[in-house]
């Protein structure tokens, strides 16, 4: 194996383990851990890109965020409350985001690692949630699976005083397992990814002789998660899956597949109230007051109504929506909190660029959908698509994971690619040649 694949395979690890290390922060440290690791994942790429002298991907996005860093700045300059900190961390992240996903994500990355770690690691954590549902169930057991250090940090929080939090929840009878992450949305929002993975069986060996057995573990530890969210996608991407394989010829294998899912999925249903309760959170959508629902969908929608014109037609800039809400004393019935940005990703980008800058992402978000024919990448990107409309993941290492997945291509592909390249190129010089010595 040669040093360029190593280092593909290690930079593949740490880009699923990185949404991993964001839970924790280090103390001694004023960013998180996740922000640490793609850093560092871009420092190894920009010296790799630079040894090998390649210039690497579609820059869908490159364009896009030029332009309205542009626009950010104009913004910081004509406002009287600028919080230069935040603005300085959200476009350090948005180039960390834009250089990996766009620039090295497409060649750079090892497939076969990034399936084989995100199956591995989902599988491992969904484990984890069966066992805590099932501890505090039957025998009223609450385990934390917390690394309990001085060292490491929830934020503002220690580790103690989260699980001392925790505690109250389930006196409280609202605690629900998440497994190593801070809640139950945080966990679908990793393993989700891990569940498409393991369904949609790509070229490879060890996927596919695991595939049934990963499955069947990461959905039956979303459901017991409770998290609207990853109920609501698991169905879709099994609906998906269904409609996929019920137009083919269906194999013996597949048919047992499907019907134990269905068993699991009845069982656990019939035998808890996950299910209803997820229900009771998405109900909660367009009714008075913040409900979650209501905060997830509506409360980005509801800042954008009352930005003036010309904000709402180019954005109020990256890293700017917090002291633009300070100045202008702008707040929701769904969070009345001054200053509280919490919005859902396309949410994020469509009060950041306004309508002319969000037309232009969904072009590029959905130009994706047709660079990469595999089912994997395309299941992928819908999945990110419906957690952008439900969740605050704009800025985080979790859309850099997801985005990775989408674009990310075979490395058979890669070498046929290069291959062809270099055949064409020896034509070339081989007619040149041909030609020189004609006319001598």
């Amino acid at each position: 194996m040669s040093n360029t694949m190593r280092i593909k395979k290690i930079i593949s690890c740490l880009i699923v383990f990185a949404p991993v290390l964001g839970i924790y922060q280090i103390s001694v440290f004023p960013v998180g851990t996740a922000e640490m690791t793609l850093a560092a994942i871009v420092l190894v790429l920009v010296c790799m890109n630079i040894r090998h002298r390649k210039k690497l991907g579609k820059y869908y996005f490159v364009a896009y965020y030029a332009f309205f860093f542009i626009l950010s700045l104009a913004s910081i300059l004509v406002r009287n409350q600028v919080e230069m900190e935040d603005f300085i961390q959200k476009w350090i992240r948005i180039m960390i985001m834009v250089y990996i996903i766009d620039i090295a994500a497409k060649e750079q990355f090892d497939r076969t690692t990034l399936y084989k770690w995100s199956v591995r690691l989902g599988v491992f954590f969904s484990a984890i949630l069966i066992v805590q549902s099932v501890a505090v169930t039957f025998f009223s057991i609450q385990i934390e699976p917390y690394i309990v250090s001085d060292l490491f940090t929830f934020g503002e929080e220690s580790v103690l005083e989260l699980i001392s939090i925790h505690k109250n929840w389930l006196t409280a009878g609202i605690w629900r397992p998440s497994s190593i992450f801070l809640e139950p949305a945080q966990f679908a929002q990793f393993v989700l990814l891990s569940l498409v993975v393991s369904i949609f069986e790509p070229d490879d060996l060890w996927l596919e002789k695991k595939a049934l057995c990963s499955s069947i573990i990461i959905t039956m530890a979303l459901f017991f998660s409770g998290s609207a969210n990853g109920i609501l996608i698991t169905v879709v991407v099994w609906g998906v899956y269904f409609a996929r394989y019920l137009k083919s010829d269906m194999k013996v294998r597949q048919f047992i597949f499907i019907c134990i899912i269905f068993c699991t999925a009845a069982v656990v249903v019939l035998c808890t109230d996950y299910l209803e309760n997820a229900w009771e959170r998405v109900e909660t959508t367009g009714a008075s007051g913040g409900t979650t629902g209501n905060i997830r969908f509506l409360q980005g929608l509801a800042i954008f109504s009352k930005l003036p014109i010309v904000a709402k037609l180019f954005g109020i800039g990256f890293g700017n929506i917090e002291p633009f809400l300070l100045e202008n004393n702008i707040t929701t019935v769904y969070l009345s909190d001054l200053g509280n940005q919490y919005m859902n990703g396309f949410s994020t980008v469509l009060v950041s660029s306004g309508i002319i800058g969000f037309a232009v992402f969904l072009f590029c978000w959905f130009s994706l959908f047709f660079e990469n024919s595999s089912m994997v990448s395309r299941m992928v990107l819908l999945v990110i698509s419906i957690l952008f409309c439900t969740s605050s993941i704009f800025y985080s290492s979790t859309t850099v994971m997801y985005l990775v997945f989408v674009r990310c291509q075979n490395s058979k592909k890669i070498e046929e690619k290069y291959a062809k390249k270099n055949y064409v190129n020896l034509r070339y010089a081989a007619r040149s040649n041909k030609d020189v010595s004609a006319y001598k």
